[in-house]
């Protein structure tokens, strides 16, 4: 069920349904002679409709765990199980159709096209969709669910830094994810716009999107239902937060 007051979102799976099951991740990169595990046996469980933020020190493995369980990378050992389907092990063109239907990313670099509007860049993922509402039409919806919809013909050098995120957020929702996965996406604004971002990823979790957020800050991750923070490539400790 859907929570109160936030934004509405299509979400396939019931909440409180496993969404995400990886048991005994791990991830060796091969650096000529030598073998760096960033990855050594990691066990995630989240849920439908959690908001589980990732946190730790430069090096820990945050980021490959989210590229892992993003599809944007395979694991060399272990078991990954997305909405109940094995995906460790998928091909590349299998992994790019999946992480077009069901998962949205959110980057640190905004990562938008700076001779494109707010709009197109918006609309951009749905180049791979067919038969469905028209482009234009969800492209402004999804702009108008992060407060831009009076932005949508600007380019990226006519928008804040706040702004452009929130395009950059509207574009990974305009497919209606499954999850929403965000790696440091307040590392490139001031305190002040990082705390409206994650209000608007807080305001989005209430409205029943699962959203996984890799960060270094404290702060950010307080946002979260729970963190996962993780050293030397393991989970080391769970943390939960009171959001009342």
């Amino acid at each position: 069920m859907h929570r109160k007051g936030g934004v509405q979102l299509n979400a396939p799976t019931p909440a409180g349904a496993a969404l995400i099951v990886a048991e005994g991740l791990a991830r060796d990169y091969h650096l000529g002679s030598t073998t760096v595990q960033a990855l050594r046996g990691v066990d995630v469980r989240i849920t439908a409709g959690e908001f589980v933020a990732l946190m730790g020190p430069s090096g820990c493995g945050k980021s490959t765990l989210l590229y892992l369980l993003g599809c944007l990378d395979t694991p060399s050992r272990g078991t990954y199980r997305l909405e109940g389907r094995d995906v460790a092990h998928l091909g590349a063109a299998e992994r790019a159709r999946l992480r077009n239907r069901r998962l949205g990313f959110v980057f640190q670099s905004f990562y938008l096209l700076p001779g494109f509007s707010a709009l197109e860049n918006v609309a951009l993922p749905l180049i791979y969709q067919r038969g469905r509402q028209p482009v234009n039409e969800r492209a402004a919806a999804a702009l108008e669910r992060v407060g831009l919809a009076g932005r949508a013909a600007h380019r990226p050098n006519e928008l804040s830094g706040g702004e452009r995120q929130r395009v950059a957020i509207a574009r990974a929702l305009v497919n209606q994810p499954a999850i929403l996965l965000a790696d440091e996406p307040t590392g490139n604004l001031d305190s002040a716009t990082g705390a409206e971002v994650m209000g608007l990823f807080r305001e989005l979790w209430q409205g029943g999107l699962t959203i996984l957020l890799v960060t270094h800050d404290a702060q950010v991750a307080a946002y979260a239902q729970r963190t996962l923070h993780l050293r030397d490539g393991r989970v080391v400790r769970e943390e939960r937060h009171d959001l009342h």
